[in-house]
C-alpha cells in the first residue's frame, strides 16, 4: 500500500498575503492619524503658553503704569504683531476697587480657531485718589511699626527698655 504524502505549503497563500498587507496599512493610517493629532494639540498648547505669557506681561504693565488703564480692544503687541490685546475694566462691590481684565488672542481668522487667554486683577480705581490721613501718610503706609530686628523706634527714647525688661524675647523663650 502506496500511501501519497503531498509535499508540505512552503510559503504563503495570496488571501495571507492581502490580508497582511491591509492590516499594515491600516495600521499605518491610525499611527499617521495619531501623530497629525499629537502635533496639533502641540501647536495648540504652545500657542496658549504663548498668550499665557503674553497676557502675563500685559497686566504687569497695566499695573506698574507702563500701559494706560484705559478700556481698549484688538490693540496689536509692538513686540508682536500677531497677537492683540484687549483691556476691559468693571466695577466690583468695593467701590475703591475695579476688575482690571487683559484678553490676549492669536491675530487669526476665527476659522483657524485661534489661541486666547483671559487675566482678571482687582485694582484700586484708576480715578479714585487714596485718601490721606492727618499725619499725611496713607493707609498703607500707617500702621504697627514693629522691628523684628531688635532696632529701636526713633520715637523711643534712647534709655527706654522694652516691656519685658530686654532680657527675654516678647514670648518668654
Amino acid at each position: 500500500m502506496k500511501i501519497s504524502q503531498e509535499p508540505a505549503r512552503r510559503g504563503l497563500s495570496l488571501l495571507e498575503v492581502i490580508l497582511a498587507v491591509a492590516i499594515l496599512a491600516v495600521s499605518l493610517a491610525v499611527l499617521a492619524e495619531l501623530v497629525r493629532i499629537g502635533s496639533r494639540a502641540s501647536s495648540q498648547a504652545r500657542d496658549l503658553t504663548q498668550a499665557q505669557l503674553l497676557c502675563d506681561s500685559i497686566m504687569t504693565e497695566v499695573v506698574v503704569g507702563s500701559i494706560p488703564p484705559d478700556p481698549v480692544s484688538g490693540v496689536e503687541l509692538p513686540s508682536n504683531p500677531e497677537w492683540l490685546y484687549s483691556i476691559k475694566l468693571e466695577r466690583t462691590d468695593d467701590e475703591d476697587l475695579v476688575a482690571l481684565q487683559v484678553t490676549v488672542v492669536q491675530n487669526l481668522a476665527a476659522r483657524k480657531r485661534p489661541a486666547q487667554f483671559s487675566l482678571i486683577r482687582w485694582i484700586p480705581d484708576p480715578g479714585v485718589e487714596i485718601p490721606e490721613d492727618e499725619e499725611g501718610t496713607t493707609p498703607a503706609d500707617s500702621g504697627d511699626n514693629t522691628s523684628s530686628g531688635g532696632n529701636v523706634d526713633e520715637e523711643e527714647e534712647e534709655g527706654s527698655q522694652p516691656p519685658n525688661g530686654g532680657n527675654q524675647p516678647p514670648n518668654g523663650r
